[in-house]
């Protein structure tokens, strides 16, 4: 999957990975409205807080009990530019979404 390829839910609503602001965001075509799915901080937060390292791409799961889950890579970028804090790393996160992906060709 290319770097930033968005990935998009049965009601065509949008997830996309934004890695200067370490969250997974939900954009609406409609009224063009973004929500936070996710996102790495070191604080509490009002949405999931999940390890993202600079996410990178992301895709909804094909397997049996997995099309409902979004998975995320990160890339381990701003711990390697941000040392000495407790940074993820690279790594795969699995976001329970709630929402089958949109259906294969």
């Amino acid at each position: 999957m290319p770097f930033g390829c968005p990935a998009l839910d049965a009601q065509c609503i949008l997830r996309v990975a934004s890695p200067s602001r370490l969250a997974v965001l939900r954009i609406n075509a409609a009224d063009r409205s973004q929500e936070t799915l996710a996102v790495f901080q070191f604080m509490p937060a009002k949405v999931p807080v999940v390890p993202l390292d600079a996410p990178l791409s992301l895709d909804f799961g094909t397997g049996t009990g997995e099309r409902q889950n979004l998975f995320v890579t990160s890339s381990g970028l701003v711990g390697s530019l941000v040392p000495g804090l407790p940074w993820p790393g690279p790594g795969l996160v699995k976001l329970e979404i709630g929402i089958p992906g949109l259906p294969l060709p």
